[in-house]
């Protein structure tokens, strides 16, 4: 859960107490525990409400000065908008999650990703060559540049954070050490993705994996596959200049 930095002293000497959120929809519930700057906190109470239910008190436990510096902050346009009001208890520091920080990546953590990514569509890479261009850009702005709409891709970039590759930010997001150090070695000619073999009997270097399979059956004339060393499968013996059928 996302607060400014001002507000993080507050979550740790209790202070602060309640947000008050205009969401589209409930994104915190009784009992979930959220990493945010001021440490691990739970939703003791979340209730949706008439904005004009919210009291100068309540702003104050939000660190806000009034109701009406609160409203000006979250964008309440009018004492009927509907905000959720979110209680909240602060339980402790955030757990470190390693994964983000281990840039330690082999030849199989690469391609494990990689088969992650790609299952999950050209959006994957898309969205880390964005974030990686601009780190700490708004959400929307991203959605836009993507041309995507905003609650879509904030829902994939979340994909993305649960494998250690993306990290949320105050304002948007970035890459982890986890995900620059991913793509440092998808770029790589050494990696088990950037590397390129040669196929067929006109030398043609192309990426391995998967553009090595799609690419393959360009190679041995007329749409026929090529196996193992370049040779036509589906030949006669000597038919390719090899001198047997792959």
């Amino acid at each position: 859960m996302l607060f400014p930095n001002a507000l993080h002293d507050g979550l740790r000497d209790g202070s602060v107490t309640l947000t008050v959120r205009r969401w589209s929809r409930p994104q915190a519930k009784v009992g979930g525990r959220y990493r945010s700057g001021g440490g691990l906190l739970e939703a003791t109470a979340v209730e949706r409400v008439p904005a004009h239910t919210i009291t100068d008190d309540d702003a104050r436990r939000c660190g806000s000065a009034d109701r009406s510096a609160l409203f000006a902050a979250i964008g309440v346009a009018s004492e009927d908008d509907l905000v959720y009001r979110i209680e909240l208890r602060r339980v402790g520091e955030v757990p470190v999650d390693p994964l983000p920080l281990d840039t330690d990546l082999s030849d199989d953590d690469v391609a494990d990703l990689t088969r992650r990514l790609d299952r999950m569509g050209e959006w994957a890479i898309e969205a880390l060559r964005l974030i990686e261009a601009h780190p700490a850009r708004r959400a929307g702005d991203l959605a836009d540049l993507a041309g995507r709409d905003r609650l879509p891709f904030k829902a994939d970039v979340r994909k993305l954070k649960r494998l250690g590759l993306t990290q949320s930010l105050e304002v948007g997001y970035r890459l982890s050490p986890r995900g620059e150090a991913y793509l440092r070695r998808r770029a790589s000619p050494a990696s088990p993705v950037g590397r390129t073999v040669e196929l067929g009997r006109e030398g043609r270097r192309i990426g391995d994996g998967e553009q090595a399979r799609e690419a393959a059956t360009d190679v041995g004339g007329a749409g026929r596959p090529v196996g193992p060393q370049g040779r036509v499968v589906g030949l006669a013996p000597g038919e390719d200049g090899v001198g047997e059928e792959a």
